[in-house]
């Protein structure tokens, strides 16, 4: 399994406790009961209108188990020199604390928030039996005496499983590329709304507004005092609760047309208005083949507005939103030579003007030796080659129409009773003479 970014590796296909609570009801004797499980699944299917290519079986663990399924996620995504390696590029560009291990620190996380998990290798549903609970939701059910924490875990779960039958380009790790963080967080968002605003249909609740859904994940996150959560360095801090209120937002609009196609960028998931907004792409493949003898490429990877997001709000108290409201692409190569840390970041901004106003704007760094090295206007490489591309070329998102076979299900108030298309995703966009000129 190779998800596109590590966040989508683990957090796409979790229903995390600050949204669904304990999940000890539904389980008796260390198992789910059938009849509980059946005729969930019988509503959600109705929700969603996607027919499942066969049975659907889910099983408890707890929590020691749920470490192990997640220690293994994260191994079979990246290699442990892999994951040292992108942990570096991430450390050189402000986004994670040196002084912090990744993989510790997002498994730490994740165990503690994880109520339920879909793994999409073995289409396996998970409930976990020792779940943190959250007092928002335990008291109504408790009130209602009715454990709907566990229905909509697990109705969440279920819909990701049918989410991956139905648009598999969007979750089978080879179609995706292996080196966008921004693509993967945008369809992690596409993937999680959906799955929550079907799930509230599932479970036969009301569908709330997404200001007040805001409402309840503004008051979960960023978790207790103390919480691993509440610790965790602003990359997985201030990035948890992404995909599920902007995803869900996106959800209660477009509904069952969200997946058709999907957000390709976090700027398209983060503003209603850009739901479509092409953007420029440079892969900087030119420049890693070019790259002095004695360097190695550790990283390539696109941050987008999100993580651009991040790192201000890391560095800032109260940064102007409008620093990074101006995205309109980036492309970042870091490479070791000769035990030295080497990197280059291209940016695109949307207008005249905005990268010298986020250059005065970064505060200095940590280390408080002057600003952060990010957002060059010109990038230069060990080699002193000059990084700006001459013939970028706006992403266009293609749909290409497949049959629906196997997808018999009908939308809600449809008369002709037809199937919701399946769709094919092409992530890749069209490159029209792309060159990276260097300078010699």
């Amino acid at each position: 399994m190779k998800p596109s970014c590590w966040r989508r590796a683990l957090a796409a296909i979790c229903s995390l406790a600050a949204l669904s609570g304990c999940a000890d009801a539904m389980i008796e004797s260390g198992a789910i009961r059938e009849g509980a499980l059946r005729d969930l699944v019988a509503n959600v299917i109705r929700a969603r209108a996607i027919e499942p290519e066969g049975p659907i079986a889910a099983r408890a663990v707890n929590r020691d188990e749920l470490r192990a399924i997640l220690s293994e996620a994260f191994d079979a995504w990246k290699a442990p020199a892999e994951l040292a390696d992108y942990e570096r590029a991430l450390v050189a560009l402000g986004l994670w604390p040196a002084d912090r291990d990744l993989r510790t620190a997002a498994l730490a996380v994740y165990v503690e928030q994880v109520v339920g998990i879909y793994l999409p290798s073995s289409e396996e549903l998970l409930l976990v039996s020792d779940a943190r609970a959250s007092r928002r939701l335990v008291l109504p059910s408790a009130g209602l005496r009715w454990d709907f924490q566990a229905e909509f875990a697990l109705s969440h779960e279920i819909i990701h499983l049918l989410q991956h039958q139905a648009y598999p380009e969007l979750m089978d790790p080879e179609p995706l590329p292996n080196n966008s963080d921004d693509l993967g967080a945008a369809i992690q968002a596409a993937l999680e709304g959906d799955a929550l605003r079907f799930g509230f249909d599932a479970i036969g609740l009301q569908v709330p507004t997404p200001e007040e859904w805001m409402l309840l994940i503004d008051g979960q996150f960023p978790g207790p005092e103390g919480s691993a959560l509440a610790q965790a360095p602003a990359l997985i801090r201030l990035s948890l609760a992404f995909p599920y209120a902007r995803g869900y937002a996106l959800a209660w609009s477009e509904e069952f047309r969200l997946l058709e196609p999907p957000p390709i960028s976090t700027e398209q998931v983060m503003h209603d208005a850009r739901r479509r907004e092409p953007f420029l792409q440079l892969d900087l493949g030119g420049l890693e083949d070019r790259l002095p003898l004695g360097c190695r490429p550790l990283e390539r990877n696109t941050v987008g507005e999100l993580q651009i997001s991040i790192l201000f709000r890391d560095l800032a108290e109260d940064p102007d939103p409008a620093i990074w409201e101006g995205w309109n692409g980036d492309r970042y190569l870091v490479a070791d030579c000769a035990d030295r840390t080497e990197w280059v970041w291209w940016t695109a901004w949307g207008f005249r003007g905005r990268r010298r106003r986020i250059r005065k704007r970064l505060p200095r760094d940590r280390t408080g030796r002057g600003r952060t090295r990010g957002f060059r206007d010109t990038r230069r490489g060990a080699d002193g080659d000059d990084l700006r591309g001459r013939h970028e070329s706006r992403i266009r998102r293609r749909s290409v129409g497949t049959a629906a076979s196997g997808h018999p299900g009908r939308r809600p108030g449809d008369p002709s009773g037809a199937a919701p298309q399946r769709r094919k995703f092409a992530p890749s966009p069209v490159i029209r003479d792309l060159r990276v000129r260097t300078g010699r």
